[in-house]
């Protein structure tokens, strides 16, 4: 399953996959097939995607949609409960 949504709001964001994929802390080519739909992101590359492209996570990725790892629980909800999106980390700004 293609995730257009997402792929439409980074064109229209002016971000490249590589871009994407280093805020995330993956490879690009990751990134691709979490476009795609190849793979499935763990819970806290999807938060990271989401804020990147200034989306609610529940819009760029329904529940079902991303892989839960164990290393992501206690730092996951420290990150949720600290921002609800990145403000401009593309130009370093930074989370929170």
């Amino acid at each position: 399953m293609i995730r257009q949504h997402i792929i439409n709001r980074r064109k229209e964001l002016m971000i490249t996959q590589s871009e994407v994929a280093k805020v995330a802390g993956i490879a690009r080519s990751s990134y691709a097939a979490i476009e795609r739909g190849l793979r499935s992101p763990s819970l806290r590359t999807a938060q990271l995607i989401s804020m990147m492209l200034h989306m609610d996570i529940n819009e760029a990725f329904p529940i079902n949609t991303m892989r839960k790892d164990k290393k992501d629980n206690e730092e996951n909800l420290m990150l949720t409960a600290c921002c609800g999106y990145v403000s401009d980390i593309v130009t370093g700004a930074g989370i929170c």
